[in-house]
């Protein structure tokens, strides 16, 4: 009796086991439907910290009464870059996000000739100390193209090609030192248009953590500073940046 009530109950566990959609096999291989296929429909915050690098500013040629500015440009040293994006993700393929951060650049030196009529001028290269503080506000789109993957059970992780375009304006702070005769320190600000680029390898551990190597070129529209007492005397017609980041996105 004890014997054919244990077959009994080990025949009716087999039976459950089989036909349970947690166990079920698809193409030879074990899926379990708690883990989907795909990071789709998730918030997700990523950081990237890396270097900033505007090699020059040029300066737009400005002459009035007071003073004039001709073939100018600001160089700097290569600087830091903070990027903060939230975003949301729609599928394996698409997300939307917005991104801000901090890039500084220390002010190297000045090129070309400035001069403030009745007093002075700066003509060739000369040492010149400061900083550019930009805070972009941007929108963009980001397509993912998956490179490699080591379990096609599991498609959140791998490699992936991300690239990405963005629209929105930025904060630029300029300051510069005095330059005697010349240039009296101040600081001054603009906002501007700006636009984005980016390509990036992302490393998906999971469905939840990224690690990545990025790549942005961001670039602004025309900006003016004060200078000399002169309001817009300092005119650009673009800061351009370029950006190698490392980054950590956390999806939700």
């Amino acid at each position: 009796m004890m014997d054919r009530l244990t077959i009994a109950m080990m025949a009716l566990a087999s039976l459950v086991a089989v036909t349970s959609p947690a166990t079920a096999q698809s193409d030879g291989k074990w899926v379990d439907p708690a883990s989907p296929n795909s990071g789709s429909g998730a918030f997700y915050v990523r950081n990237g910290v890396g270097a900033n690098l505007v090699s020059s500013v040029s300066l737009d040629d400005r002459s009035n009464a007071i003073g004039s500015v001709a073939g100018a440009k600001i160089h700097l040293d290569t600087g830091v870059v903070w990027e903060l994006d939230l975003g949301w993700r729609f599928s394996d393929l698409l997300s939307v996000e917005f991104s801000s951060g901090l890039s500084y650049n220390s002010i190297d030196r000045i090129s070309g000739t400035i001069t403030e009529f009745g007093s002075g001028s700066i003509s060739g290269s000369s040492p010149l100390n400061g900083y550019l503080l930009q805070v972009p506000f941007m929108a963009g789109v980001n397509l993912d193209f998956p490179l490699y993957q080591p379990d096609a059970t599991k498609g959140a992780s791998g490699l992936w090609l991300r690239v990405g375009a963005s629209v929105g304006g930025i904060y630029a702070l300029g300051h510069l030192d005095t330059v005697p005769g010349v240039i009296t320190a101040g600081s001054d600000s603009d906002f501007t248009f700006a636009y984005g680029f980016s390509a990036a390898l992302d490393w998906r551990l999971n469905q939840s953590m990224t690690f990545g190597i990025a790549y942005r070129f961001l670039g602004t529209g025309s900006a003016s500073f004060n200078a000399l007492g002169i309001p817009g005397l300092i005119e650009t017609s673009g800061i351009y940046n370029q950006q190698v980041m490392g980054t950590f996105a956390i999806s939700f």
